[in-house]
């Protein structure tokens, strides 16, 4: 069974907010990391949408009392690593409440108090703990979720497969617009984007799909950095990445700047606004900018080759699903461009360990959210009924993509130990349980 990341001493950040809004883990008297004493008289409002994670709290720093928003990180560092200090919305952060300040705060510091929560809980940091995995599975017997706990394989796989079929069926509709290798590498820009940005890199493809890229650039689409410039111009998110943040060879630098003069003599502009990505509350890995020189390495391996047929090509083979999963991760898994990284430090100031196109969590999201479906509806359209049976029968036998802590509210509020162990492990199962929450979410009477 995968181990639970919190009891390796990982947890999630919104175990900070919890504690923030639960007055007996806290002292009144709170201390900033620079000796202020501080009082909390209104804690504020939470935001769910992107920008800080409390609005409009009140509070006395040293007897003076301040109206502002309240930032939570497990480290000060993540302020830098998640944008926030370019990103307006956070302008009017009073104060910074962190898990603990081993690295130096250096001129955060100046701009508004810490608070290190860490050595400041009511409680020992053990106990801390066992109250943050209390409250997980508390949250989730408290969802209006009451069929939940009763719930069988055999509704799962059922609702697994209705959702494979409705991603079938989008492609299709797709399809009547683009052909298959733009539609592939469009649904691949999907989860290239994650959840918050998903939305965001499917327009920005569906706009200007790949083969319109190649034609469009031209000679001016040499390298994956070249591309990835090019797709960060349409992307709206120039702005986000300027001429502060070139290398300090000169050599890229000067390629950096012709290409994006290029780019605007053609006539290229962007395609989205800043405003329609999200920033914050991203691991540096998952940020829009670095994403998309992920996808940018990929995009260009294939330039002139069709990515579609290559991987179609291998599942006609027929093999053991591990034994096709291994071939599809061979080919998608690319080494990132030298220049490319030499880039990437400059936009991140802690950049992924894996200078690789796609980790393989994210692989396995790829293969059942993408390439799946889209083999399957093309062997509908070709009428290969046994290519199709086989692909349904890869779909569940695929090693779970969700992270232990991403279902563990789930597996809590389930009676079944047999289905857990499922949940945990088959992204089947994980996929008939994400159609679950979203026919209750649309309120539809499925089990009337």
């Amino acid at each position: 069974m995968p181990q639970d990341k919190t009891e390796k001493g990982r947890f999630p950040e919104y175990w900070l907010y919890w504690t923030y809004q639960l007055a007996d883990l806290l002292p009144e008297q709170l201390y900033t990391t620079d000796g202020r004493r501080v009082q909390i008289l209104e804690r504020g409002v939470q935001n769910r949408n992107n920008g800080p994670d409390f609005l409009n709290a009140v509070i006395y720093i040293d007897g003076v009392c301040q109206r502002g928003d309240v930032e939570f990180h497990i480290h000060a560092t993540d302020w830098y690593r998640h944008g926030h200090d370019e990103d307006a919305r956070y302008r009017n952060v009073i104060l910074h409440l962190i898990w603990d300040s081993r690295r130096p705060l250096s001129a955060l510091e100046q701009r508004f108090p810490h608070i290190e929560l860490k050595h400041q809980l009511r409680i020992d940091e053990a106990a801390w703990r066992v109250r943050m995995r209390s409250l997980e599975g508390e949250a989730s017997l408290a969802s209006p979720l009451p069929a939940l706990a009763n719930i069988d394989s055999g509704l799962l796989a059922r609702l697994a497969e209705q959702r494979f079929q409705r991603k079938a069926d989008r492609f299709a509709n797709w399809l009547s617009y683009h052909s298959a290798e733009d539609v592939l590498f469009i649904s691949f820009a999907e989860v290239f984007g994650y959840k918050l940005n998903k939305g965001a890199f499917r327009q920005l493809l569906w706009s200007c799909p790949p083969s319109q890229i190649h034609r469009q650039g031209g000679a001016g689409l040499n390298s994956p950095l070249q591309l990835w410039l090019y797709l960060v111009l349409r992307s709206g998110l120039l702005p986000r990445w300027s001429d502060r943040f070139l290398p300090n060879n000169a050599q890229h630098t000067f390629l950096i700047r012709k290409s994006l003069q290029a780019f605007h003599e053609s006539g290229h502009t962007a395609l989205l606004k800043q405003s329609d990505w999200h920033f914050s509350r991203l691991r540096p890995a998952n940020a829009p900018l670095w994403r998309l020189a992920a996808f940018s390495q990929l995009l260009f391996a294939f330039r002139d080759r069709s990515l579609f047929s290559e991987l179609l090509e291998i599942a006609m083979q027929r093999l053991p699903a591990g034994n096709l999963l291994q071939l599809w991760r061979k080919k998608l898994k690319l080494p990132m461009d030298r220049t490319l990284i030499t880039v990437f430090p400059l936009l991140a100031q802690h950049p992924p360990g894996a200078a690789h196109t796609i980790g393989e969590s994210r692989f396995r999201h790829l293969v059942v959210n993408a390439l799946l479906p889209l083999l399957y509806i093309w062997a509908e359209k070709t009428g290969n009924k046994g290519f199709r049976i086989y692909l349904q029968s890869v779909y569940e036998e695929i090693p779970g993509a969700q992270s232990f802590q991403q279902i563990n509210s789930t597996i809590a509020a389930l009676k079944n130990e047999e289905l857990a162990k499922l949940l945990r492990s088959q992204a089947f199962y994980q996929q008939g349980i994400l159609e679950f929450y979203a026919l209750h979410q649309r309120q539809t009477p499925f089990f009337s």
